[in-house]
């Protein structure tokens, strides 16, 4: 299962389930909005109405992207999917990622992590997008006071 939380993701929801139902894999994809107010919402009933792959699951408010991701780890080990795979909706994230994650379990891997700011890792920022990231980054690594640099990354883990 492949799973994004989206927030007013209008613009690139439909270029991104295209891209993510196009996977050679063939997994099923599992959206969790957090109430959108830009027509998301009404982008992936329509859609999920037509592809038996896409399930949606609807919040009424914006609870936040880390609540939407415990959301989906439960749904996906309550389903009983083997592997689940976490990207943003905002294709800041490329899809074709999510493939070369898979092979690495598929290898053996336990885990497979892509980090946006390790080489071959990049990502197409869009507006402050870049010092967010790498603002959230430098605060947990001083809150928490651990080594870790990156904690923004693509993962693909049994689930």
């Amino acid at each position: 299962m492949i799973f994004a939380p989206t927030y007013n993701e209008r613009i690139t929801i439909e270029p991104l389930l295209d891209a993510l139902l196009r996977l050679p894999e063939h997994c099923d994809v599992l959206i969790v909005d957090d109430g959108s107010a830009d027509g998301t919402l009404e982008v992936l009933i329509a859609r999920a109405a037509a592809e038996l792959r896409l399930r949606v699951i609807a919040r009424p408010a914006k609870l936040g992207v880390g609540s939407a991701h415990k959301l989906a780890w439960s749904h996906a080990r309550a389903q009983g999917y083997a592997r689940i795979a976490t990207l943003d909706a905002d294709l800041s994230h490329d899809p074709s990622d999510v493939s070369r994650l898979l092979a690495l379990l598929d290898q053996g891997a336990d885990v497979a992590l892509e980090s946006r700011f390790m080489p071959g890792g990049g990502l197409a920022y869009r507006g402050g997008r870049l010092i967010l990231s790498r603002g959230s980054n430098i605060a947990a690594r001083w809150l928490l006071r651990l080594s870790i640099t990156e904690y923004t990354l693509r993962c693909v883990l049994p689930s």
